[in-house]
């Protein structure tokens, strides 16, 4: 059994205008956080208020942040360290 009770009968789950993402790990080629970076741009067509925050360190933090800023999306993605 969960720990947490299900919902009851009236809960509707709705998609929100406001989305967030969370990525956590380290900022390394291996992760695809360019790929991330250009969804959220992509997704920011459809829901303009989207953010993402990046929570974690590595080599490509530099290049990482160069690549929002150049995108325009330095008010929808932070980067937490």
């Amino acid at each position: 059994l969960l720990p947490v009770p299900a919902p009851d009968a009236h809960f509707r789950r709705r998609v929100t205008a406001d989305p967030v993402f969370l990525f956590v790990g380290r900022l390394d080629r291996e992760k695809g956080l360019d790929l991330l970076i250009r969804a959220i741009a992509r997704l920011r067509l459809v829901f303009p208020r989207v953010r993402l925050h990046i929570a974690g360190r590595g080599p490509l933090r530099g290049k990482l942040e160069e690549m929002v800023r150049a995108a325009g999306l330095a008010d929808a993605v932070s980067f937490l360290g």
